[in-house]
C-alpha cells in the first residue's frame, strides 16, 4: 500500500508540474506576441527591398504596421514625426521594435526568439535596446544649440566616441569587440519609454535622427542599452560584413552570436545582397 500511496502522490506532482509549465509557456507565448514591428517605406513596399523584411516577418508570424506610403519624403525628420504619431496611438505598456524597411531582414527567428533575446539583455521595462555599429559619428547641425558638427569637429567627436565606449564596457565589463556606437536604423522598447525618447529628442527639420539620439543618449543613459554583441540587433554596414551562414541562420563570426535582426546601413548593400541570397 505505502508503494501504491507513493505513485500516487508521485503522478500527481508530475502532473502538476506539467500543467504549471504548460500555462506559463502559454502565457509567455501571449507575452511573446505583444509587440509590433514598425516600419517606414514613403513607397509601395512591394517596389522596394521592404518586401523583403515584410515577407521574412510574416512567414515568422510577426505583428507589423507600414508607415508612410505614398508619402512625400521630407527627410529624416518626416520619418521620425510618423514614428511619433503611430505610437502616440498605441497602448503605453505595449512593446514595439521600430526598424528601417529597405535594408533590414530578419534571420529566420521567431518572435518567441527575439523576446526571449531582448529580456536577457536588460530590463525592457526601463531600457530601449538599440543596435550598435563599429562606426562614429553622424553629423550634429551647428545651428543646434553649441554643438558643431561632429564630423568637423575632432574634440567633440571623440567626446562621444569615448562616452560610448564607457556606456558599453559599464553593461558589459569584459566587453572585447569594436560595436560601439548606438544606430537609429533598429530599436525595440516599450511604448511609454519610446515616446519619452521622442518628445526629448529635439528632432526638428533637417536634423539626422542618429546624431540627435547620440545627445540623447548623452544626456540620459540610464534610458538606452546598446546591443554591443550583436544578440538581438546586428548592424553590418559601411563595407562590413562579418556573417557566415550556419544551421539557417546567420552568425557575427565577431562576436559568434546570432542576432534575430540584420541591418546594413551605410553602404551595406552588398552585404545586404549576399545574405538575401542565402536565406531565400
Amino acid at each position: 500500500m505505502k508503494f501504491v500511496f507513493f505513485f500516487i502522490i508521485l503522478f500527481i506532482i508530475i502532473i502538476t508540474i506539467c500543467f504549471i509549465k504548460e500555462k506559463r509557456q502559454n502565457n509567455t507565448i501571449e507575452f511573446y506576441k505583444s509587440f509590433t514591428v514598425i516600419t517606414y517605406d514613403n513607397k509601395p513596399y512591394l517596389e522596394t527591398n521592404t518586401k523583403n523584411l515584410i515577407e521574412s516577418i510574416q512567414k515568422y508570424n510577426y505583428n507589423f504596421h507600414i508607415l508612410g506610403e505614398n508619402d512625400l519624403w521630407t527627410g529624416w525628420y518626416g520619418r521620425f514625426k510618423s514614428y511619433q504619431n503611430y505610437v502616440s496611438t498605441l497602448d503605453k505598456e505595449e512593446y514595439v521594435l521600430i526598424c528601417d524597411g529597405r535594408d533590414v531582414l530578419l534571420n529566420n527567428q521567431s518572435p518567441q526568439e527575439f523576446m526571449k533575446k531582448a529580456t536577457s539583455l536588460c530590463n525592457i521595462d526601463k531600457k530601449i535596446i538599440f543596435g550598435a555599429e563599429r562606426h562614429c559619428c553622424c553629423s550634429i547641425p551647428e545651428r543646434y544649440g553649441r554643438f558643431p558638427s561632429m564630423n568637423n569637429n575632432e574634440t567633440l567627436n571623440n567626446v562621444y566616441k569615448n562616452f560610448m565606449k564607457r556606456q558599453v564596457y559599464k553593461d558589459i565589463p569584459n566587453y572585447k569587440y569594436d560595436y560601439f556606437y548606438l544606430n537609429f536604423g533598429v530599436f525595440f522598447g516599450k511604448v511609454e519609454n519610446i515616446l519619452s525618447m521622442f518628445s526629448n529628442l529635439n528632432m526638428g527639420k533637417n536634423l539626422d535622427d542618429q546624431g540627435m539620439s547620440y545627445i540623447y543618449f548623452y544626456k540620459n543613459p540610464e534610458t538606452i542599452y546598446i546591443d554591443a554583441n550583436q544578440e538581438l540587433i546586428g548592424n553590418n554596414g559601411h563595407e562590413d560584413c562579418h556573417l557566415v551562414f550556419e544551421n539557417n541562420l546567420f552568425k557575427n563570426i565577431k562576436t559568434n552570436t546570432y542576432p534575430v535582426l540584420l541591418h546594413f546601413p551605410g553602404n551595406g548593400h552588398k552585404c545586404y545582397d549576399k545574405v538575401l541570397k542565402m536565406l531565400t
